[in-house]
């Protein structure tokens, strides 16, 4: 007997040294260097390309980007729903996911949010579904790799809003529920922590109360996006937003959602001055509708688009933006694993074809919807920029021709001129009434003319008179339905680019004969304070285009910049974008155009740049073509080159270089991982949806928040800190190089030796081509069965 026991010894010994030996993170398995995947293709096309999985998939998890990780927290971990309290840091350089310290108690439902190097979670439901509500408040030193208690909510609350402004958490909406129970009721209050003081106080309650709800922090405001009401996720999910002002303690309704949405509450954040929606869950179904869209409001517009959905539909993901980066991982009816990258800065969109073809287009955005017109088509077409879609059966235009001059004035759509019967006529179209009317004839009969609104006018210059390319100038003023003759332009063009910076009146490049004749590289700029002209042919100071062009279209004011966008010469149709800044007087080129095209018609809304219809050969041509540009940062770009050829196709980098990884103790273990090359993932247009219209509401001025240097949290009494020592349970204190520390988890435990059969191999990558559409089914169960168990982190 006691020779058995000997021989069982030994065999435990071994089968722990393997376990070990398994386990342990080895220099191949996680490079110090790794090379950068990268996706290069003929033109700055935005994808979402996937990255390395969350080595245990989840959803309904919080997270939140501190330095160059994204943090994701808790969640349901199992087609049962059963909670985790695993933690897992995402190291966008590197695309490695490495183990943190388990948060103390298995957490879903709950709202986090980063204060520097701490991260908040607060409030949520504890446990399996259905898990009670709970006040508790954890922070996470991502420094350290601990947790410490923070103070506890005034309430419980799960599924409730939270954002940061300044050095003050905003917490508001949520449910109540006990455990074993569905939410029972739903919360509108709104409390405020002072992260200095670790104080909490209440505001003013949120005018609906909701649960699952989004919220975002943006120029001085606080937003509350979306939600559901108690349980009932498949009838009751809210299209209403609202923004609260700190220093009047009131909220006010902004833009509704396009549609309802709901269990968004890790998913909302703010992208370049606004705030982008990632999936979630709209009505339909048992359990509601999981959704692909991502949904981006714009503050200023107060509008909300719908951009280029995610490759899967997605309900509770986690989604954040690095840099010019978006982030979206998590997420599902059961646990998903992927991770999706996307950079909108300086790339383009498809966005969905138009009903009809039109070439000289011309049109404008009122409200939530872009109104065009152009040739070979009398219909007045309307996109719905949040539901992307169009209706092309509105009111047509009395002169149904082309080569309209457009700007937009009073919630009206005004048509300058055009081509036959409708030369030197004002076209006026009002969405309210589905109606059309006339104005003040022109005091010329032009087409192709160049426009701009400046101060309450609108100022129109050159196109075609009688046959012959004029120089002709006048403003018209809308209140009083009047023209004013104005000084002739220096040199007679049609076809150019008409834009203002909100002084001048900038016309760039044109024809000087004809429709189809040589284009110009003329930039001529307008005073209206003084009435006086200059050009590039005037004064050598002003630099001509980089390249002769006429049929652009308006010339976007963007930024302190004006971007010229396509357009045609005798050659041919050009597709280069070249971006003309006048405070220093030079060029520079972003990424071209999917497609060359003239005759478009460039429209600026929620700083996008949609570029609908017009035509692909420089003769009359038409087309149904609708792309998007997304302006990048004039840092990231390169300066024009004064030539007739298209930009050189630019690399496109998915991810930054990575560095090395530091080696300290209380680091968490990197998840031993080879990179797997980024997939670039073609998502096809989502189908239309019904919008619902939004309540327009005057834009405020920008606040602008001081940003402090968040302090630590003072020890509390109730604290349980689990210290980053060789002691802490909850804390993996090993370097990526060396085996696992494992005097505390070397003795058998109830629940056994992992086995490494139910462990699946972090390689492949995620792909899926097919077209995402909201459904109440769950996907396929041999991914999302994705688990890893580690002696750490059991359940």
């Amino acid at each position: 007997m006691r020779l058995i026991a000997v021989r069982w010894s030994v065999l435990l010994v071994v089968l722990s040294l393997v376990a070990l030996a398994w386990l342990k993170p080895t220099q191949a398995q996680i490079p110090l260097e790794s090379p950068t995947p990268a996706i290069t293709t003929t033109t700055n096309m935005f994808n979402w390309n996937t990255f390395q999985p969350i080595p245990l998939a989840r959803f309904e998890a919080g997270g939140a980007v501190v330095g160059d990780s994204l943090y994701v927290i808790g969640g349901f971990y199992t087609n049962q729903v059963e909670a985790t309290d695993t933690v897992f840091a995402y190291n966008i350089t590197t695309n490695q996911w490495r183990i943190c310290a388990n948060i103390p108690e298995a957490m879903t439902h709950a709202p986090v949010v980063a204060d520097g190097h701490l991260i908040y979670v607060l409030g949520g439901y504890i446990g399996n579904s259905p898990g009670g509500s709970t006040d508790h408040v954890w922070v996470y030193n991502t420094l350290t790799n601990a947790w410490s208690r923070g103070p506890d909510l005034p309430e419980d609350r799960g599924a409730a809003g939270a954002t940061k402004l300044g050095r003050e958490i905003h917490f508001f909406g949520g449910a109540h529920r006990r455990n074993l129970h569905l939410e029972e009721w739903d919360s509108n209050k709104h409390f405020v922590l002072n992260l200095d003081t670790q104080v909490w106080r209440t505001a003013a309650p949120m005018p609906n109360a909701r649960n699952h709800l989004g919220a975002a922090t943006l120029n001085g405001y606080v937003y509350a996006i979306g939600g559901q009401y108690l349980a009932a996720e498949s009838t009751a999910a809210q299209v209403e937003v609202n923004r609260y002002d700190p220093s009047t303690d009131t909220w006010t309704r902004v833009a509704d959602l396009p549609k309802g949405r709901g269990h968004i509450t890790s998913s909302v954040f703010e992208v370049d001055g606004r705030i982008m929606v990632v999936g979630g869950s709209v009505n339909g179904g048992d359990y509601g509708l999981a959704s692909a869209d991502v949904m981006l409001y714009d503050p200023n517009d107060d509008v909300w688009m719908k951009l280029t959905s995610i490759p899967g539909v997605r309900k509770t993901p986690v989604a954040a933006a690095y840099g010019n980066k978006i982030l979206v991982t998590t997420g599902g009816y059961v646990p998903n694993p992927e991770m999706w990258i996307g950079q909108l800065e300086n790339h383009w969109e498809l966005a969905r074809t138009l009903p009809i073809s039109l070439g000289e287009a011309s049109g404008g955005v009122i409200g939530n919807k872009m109104y065009l017109v152009g040739e070979s088509n009398g219909a007045t077409a309307a996109f719905d920029l949040g539901a992307n879609s169009w209706n092309a059966g509105l009111a047509q235009r009395p002169y149904k021709t082309h080569s309209h001059s457009a700007q937009v004035w009073n919630q009206r759509l005004y048509l300058f001129g055009g081509a036959g019967t409708s030369a030197g006529k004002v076209q006026i179209y009002q969405p309210s009434s589905n109606s059309w009317s006339q104005g003040t004839a022109m005091p010329f009969a032009t087409m192709a003319a160049s426009s701009a609104f400046i101060d309450g006018k609108i100022y129109v210059a050159g196109g075609i008179v009688s046959g012959n390319t004029s120089n002709y100038h006048a403003a018209y003023d809308p209140t009083a339905n009047t023209w004013a003759n104005l000084p002739n332009m220096p040199l007679a063009r049609n076809g150019a680019a008409g834009g203002t910076d909100g002084h001048f009146f900038y016309l760039f490049g044109g024809r000087a004969s004809g429709t189809i004749g040589a284009a110009s590289n003329d930039l001529q700029i307008y005073d209206p304070l003084t009435q006086t002209w200059t050009s590039s042919a005037s004064d050598p100071t002003i630099p001509p285009l980089p390249q002769a062009r006429a049929d652009l279209g308006q010339a976007i004011w963007y930024k302190g910049e004006f971007y010229l966008l396509g357009g045609a010469d005798q050659a041919g149709v050009s597709n280069r974008v070249d971006v003309y800044n006048p405070l220093t007087k030079s060029w520079r080129s972003v990424a071209p155009m999917p497609t060359a095209r003239q005759g478009h018609a460039p429209i600026l809304v929620g700083g996008r740049i949609y570029v609908p219809a017009g035509g692909t050969q420089a003769s009359s041509s038409q087309s149904r073509i609708f792309e998007v540009y997304n302006p990048g940062s004039a840092a990231t770009q390169i300066p024009a080159t004064a030539t007739p050829t298209d930009i050189p196709t630019a690399t496109n980098t998915v991810t930054e270089t990575p560095t090395e990884i530091p080696t300290a103790t209380n680091t968490a273990t990197e998840i031993p991982t080879d990179i797997p090359t980024a997939t670039a993932t073609p998502t096809a247009t989502p189908t239309e949806t019904a919008t619902a219209t939004p309540t327009a509401i005057p834009t405020a001025t920008d606040t602008a928040t001081p940003t402090a240097t968040p302090t630590e949290i003072p020890t509390v009494t109730n604290t349980a800190t689990a210290t980053p020592t060789e002691t802490a349970t909850n804390t993996a204190t090993a370097t990526p190089t060396e085996i696992p520390t494992v005097t505390n988890t070397a003795t058998a435990t109830p629940t056994g030796i992992p086995t490494v059969t139910n462990t699946a191999t972090l390689t492949a990558t995620y792909t899926n081509t097919v077209v995402p559409t909201e459904t109440a089914l769950p996907t396929t169960t041999s991914i999302h069965q994705f688990r890893v168990y580690l002696p750490w982190a059991t359940k």
